[in-house]
């Protein structure tokens, strides 16, 4: 049903927040033993690249004068591994009764606050952070978007074969390290689109078209409809709703925010009983261990390039931070 950062300084990182595929899961066969420990194994390389890239842009902009360089977030390596089907919420009827959506955490559930220490870049003054953000991708406003205005840092555009676009930044000592290191940066943001979000994308598009799925996924609709819920499509419109009970809630006001958790706890129970009645969930994650096997044969060979791809960027980033 549902689905389930961008370092300051680093081009290409990308997250997605998937796990690897389990040892009886229908993608996993020979045929795609490959492609699979491919992307396992890049994923390690991947996080060590990017670690050493972010080491040569500070290396850089050192030597430009800057001594002080903004924090570089670290990447999750399972954000790069195989992927199995994400998981829908509430993931069964107990925890839709216990948690709702988890929109209004229980007590017991609360998350644990993380304390975060300031990053010492930040309290350059602004000149500083803007002259810097400037030797870092060239002059000009960032911009991450597909339209480009006047004033835009210029960027080099990569239509990947899905028609989606990646963006790279051309001036500055960020892709200047980066076409040091990958030499070939289009190959470099192809191969690792198609290992994350290009796999991403057509395996989740092709198990929504799935025929299966999509009976399962119009029945679970029609019986929250019947549950008092109409135009709820999909567990992102699920979400959405619940959330709309909180709107305008005074956090203060206990009876108003029980009042709102009981809303959403109801609606998640009927959503949960949906699914159990329709099986919604268990045929999309059908189709999506199909097309996930069907993805990672047709493109075994660039998967295994990518394996190849970052281990080689690995070594010639070490052999140039050690130079």
């Amino acid at each position: 049903m549902g689905r389930l950062c961008l370092a300051v300084t680093v081009v290409l990182a990308l997250v997605a927040g998937c796990t690897p595929v389990a040892a009886d899961d229908p993608a996993s066969t020979p045929a795609n033993d490959e492609s699979r420990a491919s992307l396992n194994a890049a994923a390690g390389v991947y996080v060590r690249l990017v670690d050493v890239l972010n080491r040569l842009y500070d290396k850089c902009m050192a030597g430009k004068g800057f001594t002080v360089h903004p924090r570089h977030e670290p990447v999750d390596p399972a954000s790069f591994t195989a992927k199995e089907p994400p998981l829908d919420r509430p993931e069964n009827l107990d925890d839709a009764r216990k948690y709702g959506y988890r929109i209004s955490a229980a007590p017991e559930v609360a998350p644990t606050e993380k304390v975060v220490e300031p990053d010492p870049f930040d309290a350059q003054p602004e000149e500083v952070r803007r002259q810097y953000a400037e030797g870092l991708t060239g002059p000009g406003n960032p911009n991450r978007g597909e339209r480009t205005r006047p004033g835009d840092k210029e960027r080099d555009v990569f239509v990947m074969p899905d028609g989606n676009k990646q963006f790279v930044y051309k001036q500055g000592c960020q892709p200047e390290t980066d076409r040091a290191v990958l030499g070939d940066v289009k190959r470099f943001v192809e191969l690792r689109y198609a290992a994350t979000s290009g796999l991403d994308h057509a395996v989740h598009n092709a198990a929504a078209a799935d025929p299966g799925a999509s009976a399962a996924r119009a029945a679970w609709i029609s019986c929250m409809s019947g549950r008092g819920y109409p135009g709820v499509t999909d567990s992102v419109d699920a979400a959405r709703k619940a959330e709309s009970y909180y709107e305008n809630v005074d956090q203060a006001n206990a009876d108003a925010v029980r009042q709102a958790r009981d809303s959403e706890i109801e609606q998640a129970v009927a959503h949960a009983q949906c699914a159990e009645q329709t099986r919604v969930n268990e045929a999309l994650q059908a189709a999506w261990n199909r097309e996930l096997a069907t993805y990672l044969a047709t493109h075994e060979a660039d998967l295994v390039a990518w394996q190849e791809f970052s281990e080689a960027s690995l070594t010639r980033a070490q052999q140039m931070l050690a130079s």
